[in-house]
C-alpha cells in the first residue's frame, strides 16, 4: 500500500475510535454498567494507540 493511503486507514481509524468512545461516555451518562463499558473500551484505547503511534512514527520519518 503507499504511504497515503496507509495513513487514511489509521486517520480513519482514530476517529472511529474516537466516536465509540463518545458512545460509551454517552452510555455512562444514561446509566450503564461501568464494567461493561470500561471492559468494551480497553480494546479501544489500545487500537487508537496504535494508530496515534504510528500516524507520528511517520510523520517524524517524513521529515
Amino acid at each position: 500500500m503507499s504511504q497515503q493511503v496507509t495513513r487514511q486507514i489509521a486517520l480513519m481509524t482514530v476517529f472511529a475510535t474516537c466516536i465509540l468512545v463518545v458512545a460509551l461516555l454517552v452510555g455512562f451518562g444514561l446509566g450503564a454498567k461501568a464494567d461493561a463499558a470500561l471492559g468494551q473500551a480497553a480494546p479501544l484505547a489500545l487500537i487508537c494507540g496504535i494508530a496515534l503511534t504510528f500516524l507520528l512514527v511517520d510523520a517524524s520519518r517524513a521529515r
